[in-house]
């Protein structure tokens, strides 16, 4: 007679029947880690479970009563009370038994207080008890408790379920009311099932335990609620909602975002590369989105951000596979699942990997295409260091994020309103500063926009008491604020508006002509790679050469610079460390003296 079914539940709490080619390593303890950080408080997460399909053969009359108190003789004090506790609850709602949905109940509500405390910072999760639903939580995502991000983001799910278990207790309530005052209340049958399937021998049963043995239970109902649950939760950590506040396509985006929608309509599927430090990707994919839907939604977008799992991976494919009436786009980062996450362990590096998932990428529904986005550099460490990843990505089209020039960037900003509009509130910016800090900016180190973004939030901080700042005004902050943009105080500074143009210079016609070839050359980008000398043929001081420098600078709106030449000799060790940042600084087209 079969007993009990052993099943794993390493890889999610919804999926333990089907992830039998999933390959897992053990997950290494660090030295004096904290019980409470990184540990469930009980033994068998992640370890072999059982579900029990009859009783033990001690008592064949009575099989639960034996179970019962199997379970009681193990329980510690707290669980004692738990329990008491949740059979009180049980008979105020009219049961005669407690059952799994009163225990979730109970275990959902805790577990809401308690995360109200860590946002409030009224306790520490390192000391603090833990509530017992702490092992559930911990299933699904290690860090919902510890992520105060990803708290915001599940506590509106526990919130619901508690709605949810509440309305379940009311439907399935007793005809027969039990007396508030009954001192018979036991557990229910789907509960004894439950915790007794998951004990070992000589164990200690704590409220945890419960907690999740409950939450594991096979009975439809409960069974079902947890699924829905962990449904719910894996979305709202897992998938990206839009934020129409942080929406901003690119227009000059437009055209490659169209180009790569025709490319999976046609049947490929994408991978697309780019240069974190050129381009921005955010800005790519919300061009690929307003382009799609401006062609009638032709996907459903499914956007899945860095917190994706194998788990939920799998099983979304195969949900949207089901869906033979829409098209779905999967946007992701591909090292996710052909990436490989990686532990240390004692015979060296080890990758961790789902099959499935691997086999979802390589042979997706037929209604499933996929758009991954990553930096070149990881995209091509990942095909040499991950033995699945170049099988999987074989049938992929590859395509990059366009560069955008320094005037392109200007125009993005200047189109995107959303992207400053928590900035200038007030519209205390006029136009043209606003058009001043883009370009200024365009030549900060940084990812665009966010650079941009930041230097404006710097601005307005400094200026917080105008009512308006003009463009002057940012030319002030810049030169004010100039030891941000220098790596020591004997660094080099860039001036961003020499406020000298062409027209300013006076003297002899044939300097003008220099000059305004010089420039034309400077803006069709002819001018070479050594730079240009300007000198006078008397070589007098007070020739004019600064000021005709500073005029091709203004013109060309290119940054200005003066420098020392005895700097790119010297072997003064300091000085040489600004020659280096010298060096990265003629990369980006600065106008030298």
């Amino acid at each position: 007679m079969i007993t009990k079914v052993s099943f794993k539940l390493d890889r999610g709490l919804s999926t333990q029947f089907n992830n039998a080619n999933t390959v897992t390593n053990p997950v290494l303890k660090k030295e004096n880690e904290s019980k409470n950080n990184n540990e469930t408080s009980f033994p068998n997460v992640g370890m072999n479970y059982y579900v029990p399909f009859t009783g033990k053969d001690k008592n064949k009359e009575n099989p639960v009563k034996d179970k019962y108190d199997d379970i009681m003789y193990a329980a510690d004090t707290p669980t004692v009370q738990f329990l008491n506790e949740v059979k009180e609850k049980a008979s105020e709602d009219g049961y005669p038994k407690a059952t799994t949905l009163h225990i979730l109940k109970e275990g959902l509500i805790e577990a809401d207080k308690f995360m109200d405390a860590l946002n409030n910072e009224e306790v520490d999760l390192e000391t603090a008890i833990l509530p017992k639903f702490n092992g559930v939580l911990r299933q699904i995502h290690p860090d919902i408790l510890s992520d105060e991000e990803m708290r915001k983001q599940v506590q509106p799910v526990i919130k619901k379920y508690i709605d949810v278990t509440s309305k379940l207790i009311e439907e399935n309530k007793p005809e027969e009311n039990v007396s508030v005052e009954n001192p018979n209340i036991k557990l229910s049958d789907d509960v004894i099932d439950a915790v007794w399937g998951a004990m070992d021998e000589d164990m200690s049963i704590e409220p945890s335990f419960i907690a999740f043995s409950v939450f594991m239970a096979q009975d439809k109902i409960t069974k079902k609620l947890a699924n829905d649950m962990e449904h719910d939760i894996d979305e709202a950590i897992m998938l990206n909602k839009e934020d129409k506040d942080k929406f901003a396509p690119f227009s000059m985006y437009e055209q490659k975002a169209s180009k790569i929608l025709k490319n999976i309509a046609l049947g490929s599927s994408v991978i697309l590369t780019y240069e974190p430090e050129k381009e921005n990707v955010k800005n790519f994919l919300d061009t690929v989105k307003k382009e799609n839907s401006q062609d009638d939604n032709k996907f459903t977008i499914v956007d899945l951000n860095k917190k994706t799992n194998f788990s939920y991976f799998t099983r979304h494919v195969k949900s949207l596979g089901k869906d033979k009436e829409n098209n779905y786009l999967i946007i992701m980062n591909p090292s996710l699942i052909l990436g490989g996450k990686t532990v240390i362990a004692e015979d060296g590096l080890q990758l961790q990997f789902s099959k499935d998932a691997v086999d979802l990428v390589e042979k997706p529904p037929k209604n499933v295409k996929y758009l991954f986005y990553t930096p070149k550099d990881e995209y091509y460490s990942m095909l040499e260091n991950s033995p699945w990843a170049k099988p999987a990505l074989t049938d992929f089209v590859e395509m990059n994020v366009p560069t955008l020039n320094s005037e392109q960037k200007v125009a993005a900003f200047l189109e995107n309103p959303n992207l400053i509009k928590d900035i200038n509130k007030k519209e205390a910016f006029s136009k043209k500063a606003i058009e001043k800090i883009a370009e200024v900016s365009t030549h900060l180190d940084g990812e665009f926009p966010q650079k941009t973004i930041k230097l404006m939030q710097n601005i307005s901080a400094y200026y917080v008491d105008k009512k308006e700042i003009t463009e002057k005004d940012v030319d002030l902050y810049m030169k004010q604020a100039g030891k941000l943009l220098k790596k020591s105080e004997s660094a080099f500074e860039p001036i961003f508006n020499t406020g000298v143009t062409l027209k300013d210079l006076t003297g002899k016609d044939s300097t003008k002509k220099e000059a305004s070839s010089l420039v034309r050359r400077i803006k069709s980008e002819t001018l070479g790679t050594k730079g240009v000398i300007v000198y006078s043929q008397d070589g007098t001081a007070g020739s004019g050469r600064r000021f005709t420098a500073k005029a091709i600078a203004g013109e060309t709106h290119i940054p200005y610079m003066e420098i020392n030449t005895m700097d790119f000799g010297t072997k003064d060790v300091d000085i040489l460390v600004e020659v280096h940042y010298l060096q990265k600084l003629l990369s980006r087209n600065y106008f030298l003296l």
